[in-house]
C-alpha cells in the first residue's frame, strides 16, 4: 500500500478535498478554491433548473470558462511542484 487516501467519488468530496490541498499553498487565489462550487451551481442551473431563474447568462458563461482556464492552470502549478 503506498499510504495514500482513495480519491473522493462525490462532488462534495473533491470540492473539500481541493479546498484543503489548496489551503496549504501560499499563493492559492481565494476565488480559485471556490470555483468548484461555484461552477457546480452553474451545472446544476444549466442542467437541471427550470423557471425564470433557469438561466446561466453568456457573461457568467464566459466568466467562468475564463475562471475555468485559471483553475487548471493553477492545478497543473501545483502539481508540477516537487
Amino acid at each position: 500500500m503506498s499510504g495514500r487516501a482513495d480519491p473522493p467519488k462525490t462532488h462534495p468530496g473533491v470540492r473539500g478535498h481541493f479546498g484543503a490541498l489548496a489551503r496549504r499553498e501560499p499563493h492559492s487565489d481565494i476565488e480559485l478554491r471556490r470555483f468548484l462550487t461555484d461552477g457546480y451551481d452553474l451545472k446544476s442551473v444549466a442542467d437541471y433548473a427550470i423557471g425564470p431563474d433557469a438561466v446561466v447568462s453568456a457573461d457568467d458563461a464566459k466568466q467562468a470558462i475564463e475562471t475555468a482556464d485559471r483553475f487548471v492552470d493553477s492545478v497543473g502549478a501545483m502539481l508540477s511542484v516537487p
